[in-house]
């Protein structure tokens, strides 16, 4: 194993009873990643994540944390471990700081760590108002600021963006990219939200039905070309019309009102503003559409299912 692999599961599978909830994952994250795993409910996400934390077990399987395996090394490995769940676990009648402190003092961590971990998240000016009466972006930074505690190198969020409204989910990001690019934490995440996910992460793990199909980076889908080409026209019967008649390669199809979206052999959008203006038909949008993670991720969810289909 790389020294710098903070997360390794080889051949992890988990079974509840008769259900098979994982099969054979296998997966490393380096370090200084934020991995995001993606896929749908009952994917697996969460397993994976309760195995990694130590809240469960896998029935098969190794699981590796800063290079140490076995179950008394893996439980000293995971001081270096915060998680934050799904749904807030502090006091509701305390304030951040005292949260913070009765965590410190449970976990044998000096207090004087609790105020430093509240002002990165940007929870230091709350003073004596009780968590109870936060907003839910607020409870949830204060979920990260417990899973800071301790000399935290890698962060587990499950779900963290869920049930925040826009601001939420923009301070979440923020924090997300603090952890990784100032403070160099490594970031293992699941969420369902692709467009937050593609801004936040460095890289993808695609599950489905307790399996990992797939996984690619940032980097590789911010480079791929773009696939599609949307005009935007109040006559868009007579854009495709037009189209059809000059570029018998391309197919068009409508999945908006007043929106045409081109497939295939991609002309230049220049030419078709051209032909359009000669030709008198108004337009007020011509643009390149760049494949999305979300794209990405059909397209796994797509190859996986014809690949079950073929065996």
């Amino acid at each position: 194993m790389s020294e710098n692999e903070v997360i390794e599961a080889t051949h992890i599978s988990k079974r509840y009873m008769r259900r098979q909830v994982l099969s054979d994952v296998t997966l490393t994250v380096p370090e200084g990643e934020v991995r995001a795993l993606i896929g749908e409910n009952g994917a697996g996400k969460s397993t994976f994540i309760r195995i990694v934390c130590g809240i469960a077990t896998a029935t098969s399987g190794t699981l590796s944390l800063f290079g140490q395996t076995g179950s008394r090394k893996l439980r000293l490995a995971r001081r270096y471990l915060g998680f934050v769940p799904d749904t807030s676990g502090a006091y509701q009648d305390m304030s951040a700081l005292q949260n913070l402190k009765v965590r410190c003092t449970e976990w044998g961590i000096p207090t004087t760590e609790a105020m430093p971990a509240l002002k990165l998240v940007g929870l230091g000016d709350t003073g004596k108002t009780h968590v109870g009466k936060f907003s839910m972006g607020m409870k949830r930074r204060l979920d990260i600021a417990t899973a800071l505690l301790g000399d935290t190198k890698l962060i587990v969020m499950d779900e963290p963006i869920n049930g925040l409204d826009p601001l939420g989910i923009i301070e979440m990001r923020d924090i997300i990219h603090t952890l990784h690019h100032k403070e160099g934490k490594t970031i293992l995440l699941s969420s369902h939200n692709l467009n937050e996910l593609e801004k936040s992460a460095t890289s993808f793990s695609f599950m489905k039905k307790g399996s990992i199909i797939g996984y690619a980076e940032s980097k590789e889908i911010a480079q791929m070309p773009a696939q599609t080409l949307v005009i935007k026209s109040f006559r868009i019967g007579a854009v495709t019309d037009l189209l059809h008649a000059h570029y018998k390669d391309i197919r068009c199809f409508s999945v908006e009102e007043n929106t045409l979206y081109i497939e295939g052999m991609l002309p230049n959008s220049g030419e078709i503003a051209e032909l359009l203006s000669q030709q008198q038909i108004p337009f007020h949008e011509i643009y390149c559409k760049k494949p999305s993670l979300e794209d990405y991720y059909k397209v796994m969810v797509q190859s996986a299912e014809q690949a079950c289909l073929s065996a």
